[in-house]
This record gives C-alpha cells, sequence and structure tokens, in this order.
C-alpha cells in the first residue's frame, strides 16, 4: 500500500475516510474543510531538527548504511518527511476540536503547559497504508531526534506525540484550539 500524506489526498470522500480511523467525525463537509486548511506539507515541517534523520537517509544514499525496508516504509527523507506530515496533520486537526479521538487516543499535558493529542501507531498506520510495526520502525529516527514521542497514559494506551515546534503554525494557528 502506498503512504497516503494528506496533501495526496484528491477527493473529500478519501479524506474523511482515511481519518475515521483516528477521529469520531459527525460532520464529514465540516472536517473536509478543515483538513484542507490546517494539512501539514514537507515545507512546514523544521527539518533542522532532524539531523540524525537526515544522517541516516544520508548514509543510505551513500551506500553507507543498508536499510531492511518492509512494504509501505518510507525509503527517502522526503518519504520520512510525508510520514511526518501525516503526524502532524493528526495533531493539527485534533487541536481544531473538530472531532473527537477515537477510544483509543488520549491527550496529555506538554511540560509548557500545553495539551498534546496522542493516537495509537496502528491508528495512524492505516491512515499512511502501513502497519503500526512499519510504522514504529519508520518512526524511529524521528523519534530520536525528538520530534515524536512514545507517551503511554495511566491505562496502560501507548501512541505517538507530536513536540512542540516541530513545524510552522503560523498559517494555521487560528484554527487551532489546543
Amino acid at each position: 500500500m502506498m503512504i497516503v500524506a494528506p496533501e495526496l489526498l484528491a477527493d473529500v470522500e478519501g479524506k474523511v475516510e482515511s481519518w475515521r480511523e483516528c477521529f469520531d467525525i459527525r460532520d464529514p463537509a465540516g472536517f473536509e474543510r478543515i483538513v484542507d486548511l490546517v494539512a501539514a506539507v514537507r515545507g512546514d515541517i523544521y527539518t533542522a531538527r532532524l539531523n540524525h534523520t537526515q544522517h541516516v537517509f544520508k548514509s543510505v544514499a551513500s551506500g553507507r548504511l543498508r536499510l531492511f525496508v518492509r512494504e509501505g516504509m518510507a525509503r527517502t527523507f522526503a518519504g520520512t518527511l510525508d510520514l511526518m506530515c501525516v503526524a502532524v496533520t493528526f495533531d493539527r486537526i485534533a487541536r481544531t476540536g473538530i472531532a473527537r479521538l477515537k477510544p483509543s487516543g488520549f491527550w496529555v499535558r506538554r511540560q509548557d503547559g500545553s495539551r498534546a493529542p496522542v493516537m495509537a501507531a496502528a491508528r495512524i498506520g492505516k491512515v499512511c497504508g502501513m502497519t503500526g510495526e512499519a510504522l514504529m520502525t519508520a518512526f524511529t529516527p524521528l523519534l530520536r531526534d525528538g520530534v515524536l514521542h512514545v507517551v503511554e497514559d495511566g491505562f496502560g494506551r501507548q501512541g505517538i506525540c507530536v513536540a512542540a515546534g516541530v513545524s510552522d503554525e503560523s498559517a494555521v494557528r487560528r484554527y487551532l484550539t489546543a
């Protein structure tokens, strides 16, 4: 299966359906409009924070490192940025308040006091067309860079959380409530 980056979703139904894994969508038209407004693109990601990720893919390109790639996994830095865009888009959609998180999702407080949405890797993986295991493997360099975090709530549910300040939100800040 292919990675379904938000900017690649062409039709309204595809946008709504792909995010149903993560959100309880009650207003499909409003949800589609918000996705169009807040979807992250590669240029939104602050790549200066991705030192380890860049090093890994430069090593792969030069032949010094060989990746054992699972089906659907990102094989390039650009592919990893697409995965990061999906995670940032999830974060932004949740923070707009347009739809509630599915029960596997939850909210945590960051150290700065702001709230951050968390979703199980398996659910975000389905949006990308990957298994949760493959997504976690693809996210490993991003986790090492500190732009994503794996968190667990008091009930033992684990999920992925986007770190604060990893993307430019100046154009979408007015839509974010959390």
